[in-house]
């Protein structure tokens, strides 16, 4: 028996062998693991492969479901051949399941051989024609543009002057043509002059230029530069009254010199002397003289005197008459109490310091708002503006009105009684500023006696204590 007979009989007897074996194992005693995997196909799902560990058997376990998109396909059949200008088409079948794919085939496009049929010039178009190496049968013929002249540097003939134009004349390197370009006359290059003669300061001069090309020459006429002159030496001294001179002397040529004037200087340094004082009633006067001639200058009427930086209040009792803690019972200012339940006008004096009458007030009471106004005479200059209306009294913790601005009211502005006073209408007025101001006929004695002491006690009993 040759060795290959010996090699077939035993393959045979193995597989009679196996498969006593697997005839011998019960189904349920099959010890299977994984053996490997079988991807899906476009018709069958994927598969599992696994292996007796026991008998060696094989089964393949199914997994999920087929993949319509994994088709096995064959090769590609041409259906229309492409040309140059029109697509083509072709197809494919999948092996499994006889799906058929179609597909157009691009159009390959011209490939043009180009053969010059008329060369162009310089001034002349030319022609080519292209055939398709894909299809004798396309063609096309197109112009090819004049190369256009190849101009050389060119050379000038003739040779521009200062005033005369010359040319340059350019010669095609290609077909020898001429073409000329006129070239602008290049005009004089004037050198910086000289003088001749120079100009002084009274006689004008002139500048020779020269051109450095041809030499011609041209002149421009120059002013005379006048005088320059120094700040000069005084010759006569100037008086209060009198003027004086001096002498000046050209800087350009010391032979011109001249005399100036020299304003009078003025009364510079004077002094006045008062021959009457004033009073708080009557004007005074002063005389104005000069401390250099003693000459008198001026004499003027001097202003009645003033009350400065003065306290006005509006008329009512004082600080000193009544028991207002915490006020020092020394201060004179005033306040003024006033009943805002029935509408009208009320009017009150204002009172200096000096206890004089500087103008009046009116509080206005209407529609339940009151209204503050004041009016000071002509010569009467308010320079601290300061009044308040309160409750009563003693809510104030300090009386100087420099320390009271946060209170400040404006005058002409309507105050409501039942937002800004709670309803009360016993209501205080509390005008305390400040004023600079001269006696005349309005500004006089104001009267404190019987009928002030009255108003006050009215005024008084107003108030909520």
């Amino acid at each position: 028996m040759s060795q290959s007979k010996k090699l077939a009989l035993l393959l045979a007897l193995l597989t009679v062998f196996a498969c006593l074996c697997s005839l011998a194992i019960a189904e349920d005693e099959h010890v299977w693991v994984y053996d490997g995997y079988i991807p899906a196909t476009c018709s069958k799902p994927a598969y599992e492969v696994q292996k007796c560990t026991i008998c060696g058997r094989t089964q393949n376990v199914p997994k999920g479901s087929p993949d319509t998109s994994a088709h096995t396909w064959g090769t590609w059949i041409i259906d229309l051949e492409p040309d140059c200008e029109v697509n083509g088409s072709r197809h494919r079948i999948c092996q499994e399941c006889g799906k058929r794919e179609d597909e157009s085939i691009k159009a390959t496009g011209h490939s043009y051989t180009i053969t010059v049929t008329k060369a162009a010039t310089c001034t002349e178009a030319g022609e080519e024609k292209g055939v398709c190496a894909n299809n004798a049968h396309h063609t096309f013929t197109r112009v090819i543009p004049a190369t256009g002249h190849k101009w050389d540097a060119g050379k000038d003939d003739p040779a521009p002057t200062c005033t005369a134009p010359g040319k340059k004349v350019y010669t095609c390197t290609v077909c020898g043509t001429t073409r000329e370009e006129p070239i602008p006359a290049t005009g004089h290059k004037w050198d910086a002059g000289k003088l001749d003669p120079a100009p002084t300061c009274t006689t004008p001069g002139k500048r020779i230029y020269t051109c450095t090309v041809c030499g011609l020459t041209r002149e421009e006429p120059l002013p005379a530069t006048g005088h320059k002159w120094d700040s000069g030496t005084v010759t006569k001294e100037p008086t209060c009254t009198e003027p004086g001179s001096k002498l000046q002397t050209c800087q350009n040529d010391s032979s011109h010199t001249q005399t100036v004037p020299i304003p009078a200087t003025g009364h510079q340094h004077t002094h006045w002397v008062v021959t009457k004082e004033p009073t708080y009633t009557e004007e005074g006067e002063r005389k104005l003289y000069c401390d250099d001639c003693s000459a008198l200058i001026k004499t003027e009427k001097m202003h009645v005197k003033m009350f400065y930086n003065n306290t006005v209040c509006a008329i009512g009792p004082r600080l000193r008459d009544v028991n207002l803690s915490p006020y020092n019972s020394d201060n004179w200012y005033m306040f003024t109490p006033f009943d805002a339940s029935v509408d009208g006008t009320q009017t009150y004096t204002l009172i200096g310091s000096n206890r004089y009458n500087v103008g009046t007030l009116t509080l206005d009471v209407r529609n339940g708002n009151v209204t503050v106004n004041y009016k000071v005479y002509s010569n009467v200059d308010i320079t601290l503006e300061f009044f308040t209306i309160l409750n009563q009294m003693s809510d104030l913790h300090e009386y100087e009105p420099e320390s009271l601005s946060y209170l400040s009211m404006v005058p002409g502005h309507a105050y409501s009684i039942a937002d800004d006073f709670s309803g009360d209408t016993n209501l205080v007025l509390y005008f305390c500023s400040r004023a600079d101001y001269s006696i005349n006929r309005n500004v006089k004695p104001a009267d404190l006696g019987n009928s002030y002491r009255s108003l006050c006690r009215t005024m008084l009993s107003m108030m909520d204590r």
